[in-house]
């Protein structure tokens, strides 16, 4: 085979090097086009960020916020799901506690309907309490002394678990303390507490149960109060029923006297044929603010406020309209008299009503003697009370009120429990 010359080999290498490099070439096609496609068609990735946490009353670092404290909806008388709980008291006939009844000796209706026990407890859990303490015009230093003396006594009785927090109100309202299980801090909240003007029972009371709404668990208001309400700004009695009714809470009022101090005042202020103004006795916030309660003590009353809309949630009707007050012998029978005693029974249905439709007890301190031993009572039934829980068959959220009814098969005792709640509005 004849040899190839030197220019016949370098041609070849060359043709051989164009050709490669065409392949190469080929290989090597852009690749911004598909990745600008790509990048366009996925949407930017950011990173993830943590769920906020729902915001909490703050409490002091010392009181670390106990494991049954949690956010509730405040819908209806739920402490987890749908799970529907009642506090229970059972006594004897001679007022003693009950404390060994079982979970088969209790049977619970709702609208007539047998609901089945999901959770039963002879509660041993720390209880949350809300103490609220009246300080208004008709509270006097000397009484007011007194409430304190016993409030104290009444927060030493408690379990050292137990948490309270204490609320003061005239024509403010004030939170004291948060809620603590220190002692020491709660007598000196209770003993800062210093007589005012006004009377926003209404208001004080929607605060307590609000404080009470993200805590789970056994929860109670401890209400001293004549329960004259003189006047709320932000809430009415049908409001603070209602929020009960939606609600576990349970309410002890504690109801001492001031009317015969109210009228002294009033009979002061009519003599010489003079009118009266209970707005200055009881204590306007503002004066001249529309509200003032004004009596002709020849006759007649009259109340002028635009805000009262509805008569159902703040009753005050007509004194010339009502039989003289029976429970206040010794009165006469003039307008003044009608008149305090129409404010007054207004106040005693009002408390009155919130403990009976939170299944509590209203108790009557109408002297300060009285007060230890009203204290007292409350607090031995926060130590010992029974908790029953279901899960509704009746599904369906409506905003109608059900009623409840908590039998025992054990004889000779008695049971008190909440008549009822409100289911609130949607479904399951």
């Amino acid at each position: 085979m004849p040899s190839l010359s030197r220019a016949t080999v370098f041609s070849l290498l060359c043709i051989m090097a164009l050709v490669c490099n065409a392949f190469a070439q080929a290989g090597r096609r852009p690749s911004s086009p598909p990745l600008e496609k790509k990048t366009a068609s996925r949407p930017e990735t950011k990173a993830a960020e943590p769920t906020p946490t729902p915001e909490v009353e703050p409490v002091p670092s010392e009181d670390a916020r106990t494991p049954s404290e949690v956010e509730d909806d405040g819908e209806a008388v739920r402490v987890e799901t749908d799970l529907v709980t009642l506090p229970v008291i059972v006594s004897d006939r001679r007022g003693l506690y009950i404390p060994d009844l079982r979970q088969e000796e209790f049977t619970v209706a709702e609208d007539g309907a047998p609901q089945q026990l999901a959770f039963f407890a002879s509660i041993t859990e720390p209880f949350h309490v809300v103490l609220v303490l009246d300080t208004s015009a008709s509270t006097t230093v000397e009484k007011l002394s007194q409430v304190q003396r016993a409030a104290i006594a009444f927060v030493e009785q408690l379990h050292t678990s137990d948490r309270l927090k204490v609320i003061s109100f005239d024509d403010q309202v004030r939170e004291l303390s948060d809620f603590t299980s220190d002692r020491t801090k709660l007598a000196s909240a209770i003993s800062s507490t210093r007589p005012g003007k006004g009377s926003r029972v209404y208001d004080a009371f929607d605060l307590a149960s609000r404080s009470l709404r993200r805590v789970k668990g056994r929860k109670a208001i401890v209400f001293l109060t004549d329960g004259v309400d003189f006047h709320s700004e932000l809430k009415t009695y049908g409001d603070n029923r209602k929020a009960i009714e939606e609600s576990d809470i349970i309410v002890y009022p504690v109801r001492f006297e001031t009317r015969a101090e109210t009228e002294r005042l009033a009979r002061a202020q009519s003599q010489g044929g003079g009118t009266v103004d209970l707005g200055t006795i009881l204590g306007d916030k503002i004066p001249g603010l529309p509200g003032t309660i004004i009596l002709n003590p020849r006759g007649g009353g009259t109340r002028n406020d635009p805000r009262d809309t509805r008569p159902n949630d703040r009753p005050f009707p007509d004194a010339t309209n009502r039989p003289p007050d029976t429970r206040s012998p010794g009165v006469r029978d003039d307008s003044l008299s009608n008149m305090l005693d129409n404010l007054y029974r207004t106040a005693d249905d009002y408390l009155e009503e919130m403990s009976n439709t939170s299944g509590g007890r209203l108790l009557r301190a109408d002297n300060a003697s009285a007060l230890p031993l009203a204290f007292e009572q409350i607090a031995a039934e926060l130590r010992t009370q029974y908790s029953l829980g279901y899960y509704p068959s009746n599904r369906t959220r409506d905003g109608k009120f059900r009623k409840v009814r908590v039998r025992t098969t054990r004889k000779d005792v008695a049971v008190r429990a909440r008549p009822g709640y409100r289911a609130g509005k949607g479904s399951y």
